[in-house]
């Protein structure tokens, strides 16, 4: 069970990631479990699109309107078992900015994001989105791995690390 304790006790305000990954809907439920830890709890669902010149010319112009549908798909059911209010965020920016703009523009009390556990070289090219967004956070941060197993989280595999 998760339990959280908002300096406001009145409201619980939840930003989080959405991208269709398998980590980012872990991402959201979680979002949705904390929000409900007030009356009222409100998650801000934020699904990102990168625009620079390079997209432009390989994959053609971006429809908004068509992200959007994205994201109610993406969305559908979120937060009803929960009774939190889920609203719906597309953005024409980074992630890490996106994210952090709008935690800060809505007063958030966490902000919650989606890890594919990037490693080595991978992660050392492209940088961390999760490590700019807890080191810029105006607010606790949430990480939530994508759920595949690894020898952190398998017990056997573990085990065979060890020995």
């Amino acid at each position: 069970m998760l339990t959280a304790s908002f300096p406001d006790e009145n409201r619980c305000v939840v930003v989080v990631g959405v991208d269709g990954s398998s980590a980012s809907m872990r991402a959201l439920e979680a979002a949705c479990a904390f929000a409900a830890a007030r009356p009222g709890g409100i998650v801000h669902a934020v699904l990102c699109v990168r625009l620079d010149a390079a997209m432009l010319f390989t994959e053609g112009p971006i429809d908004l309107a068509e992200e959007g549908h994205r994201l109610d798909e993406l969305c559908l059911g979120a937060g009803t078992r929960e009774r939190v209010t889920v609203r719906r965020h597309v953005a024409v920016d980074r992630p890490d900015h996106a994210i952090l703009s709008m935690a800060r523009e809505f007063g958030a009390d966490l902000v919650v994001i989606g890890t594919r556990r990037r490693t080595g070289f991978e992660r050392a090219l492209l940088g961390s989105l999760t490590d700019r967004i807890v080191h810029f956070a105006p607010c606790p941060v949430l990480v939530v791995p994508d759920g595949g197993t690894s020898a952190h989280t398998d017990p056997e595999a573990q085990m065979r690390h060890e020995t």
